[in-house]
């Protein structure tokens, strides 16, 4: 009768639980470690008495120490750290795992260091930030050795909390030689959904367009035929107007390159051929006003920058070029209705007082905000309408 064949597999699993029993288990062997480093006592150590080294001396200059007494070695035994095992003895720890993971720690740690040395480094070439000799409590800002504080006052709360973009590249130069405004950067699209077909913008267009949906419910609330835009910068307002006016769009501007940005960005949207550009004062225009007419003014002065949020309450009266009582004024030789677009923060007494006895005053307040950040309160659209002038046929309320 042949013999039977013994199973490979199982021998190989024999070995294996021999090779299990004689050693025991890791959680066993590091039990019986603990228990040999509780049982060590230093006091123990045969060391000599502290008396016998009073009268302790030695003729060489370089050696002045004195033999460690009982107390010094009990001291320093108790510091030690032998009451938990290493980090690599514990059960369940991948020794792989925890190498990768101090040495992605420590690339995250270079990478960090290097941004922030180029942070401070743009900061420095633009100004932003002055290098002292002063160290200690008075510095915001450590790096390379060197100590440095905030030097303008417009970002000195924002203690230099600027983060460079992933696509910094992709920037327009005006954006990157000045890192405050790279914040708007992130806006692109909500100041132009059609940004990536070719808008441009300047340097001051970025925070004085109106979003592109403010603008439009701006522009849907009430539909003229004929409206004038005298400050219509790269043409936030202009574009929405020109897709509800029932006629045209009247642009102007006293810059011509904002003339220019308008009219090149009018041409993305399709909508040029309802719009007329002129590159003019507002003021001198206003005074053809019998000769010159429009459905509905809307002002949209500039606000002096983004410091306007400090201003509680802010001045309408403040306003550039003219003051808000004098835009007013003007507009009201060419049209009743006069639309202003002005600062969240603005005077509503003084807004109130422009009216005029037989105008209906509408202030509303605009809200919006990037997507995924929920809205904020952008600012304020108020409305001078004549009681007797009929209401446009097409209005959203």
């Amino acid at each position: 009768m042949p013999q039977q064949r013994a199973n490979h597999s199982e021998e190989v699993n024999k070995k294996k639980v021999g090779r299990q029993r004689r050693r025991p288990p890791k959680k066993k062997r590091i039990e019986a470690m603990r228990k040999t480093l509780k049982s060590y006592d230093p006091v123990q150590v045969q060391l000599a008495d502290e008396s016998a080294f009073e009268d302790w001396w030695t003729d060489n200059v370089d050696v002045d120490q004195k033999p460690a007494s009982l107390e010094v070695v009990g001291r320093k035994f108790s510091e030690t750290q032998i009451k938990k095992p290493r980090p690599n003895q514990l059960k369940g720890v991948n020794r792989k795992k925890m190498k990768q993971r101090r040495q992605q720690q420590l690339k995250n740690k270079r990478i960090n260091k290097a941004l922030q040395q180029a942070q401070l480094q743009t900061l420095l070439e633009h100004e932003l930030v002055a290098e002292t000799p002063i160290s200690g409590e008075s510095s915001n800002l450590k790096a390379g050795g060197r100590h440095f504080f905030v030097g303008n006052t417009n970002i000195a709360s924002q203690k230099c909390n600027i983060s460079r973009p992933k696509d910094f590249a992709l920037m327009p130069p005006e954006l990157q030689e000045d890192p405050t405004m790279w914040k708007y950067w992130k806006k692109r699209k909500y100041l132009f959904s059609r940004y990536v077909e070719g808008i441009k913008l300047d340097k001051e267009s970025w925070y004085s367009v109106t979003p592109e949906p403010i603008a439009r419910q701006i522009a849907e609330r009430r539909k003229y035929d004929l409206i004038m835009d005298p400050f219509c910068g790269a043409g936030g307002n202009t574009i929405q107007f020109a897709k509800t006016c029932g006629q045209e769009v009247l642009a102007i501007d006293i810059d011509p390159k904002k003339v220019e940005m308008a009219r090149h960005n009018s041409t993305i949207y399709g909508v040029e051929d309802r719009i007329k550009f002129i590159v003019g004062d507002f003021f001198e225009i206003a005074k053809f006003a019998p000769f010159l007419k429009a459905d509905m003014v809307f002002l949209s002065p500039p606000w002096g920058g983004p410091n306007y949020v400090k201003d509680q309450p802010f001045d309408i009266e403040t306003l550039a070029p003219r003051p808000a009582s004098e835009l007013v004024r003007a507009a009201r030789k060419i049209s009743s209705a006069v639309t202003l677009y002005l600062p969240r923060n603005s005077n509503r007494d003084q807004i109130q007082s422009l009216a005029d006895e037989n105008d209906i005053v509408e202030i509303k307040e605009m809200m919006g905000g990037l997507t995924g950040q929920g809205k904020s309160f952008q600012a304020l659209v108020v409305y001078y309408t004549f009681r007797n002038d009929p209401v446009p046929s097409q209005m959203v309320v």
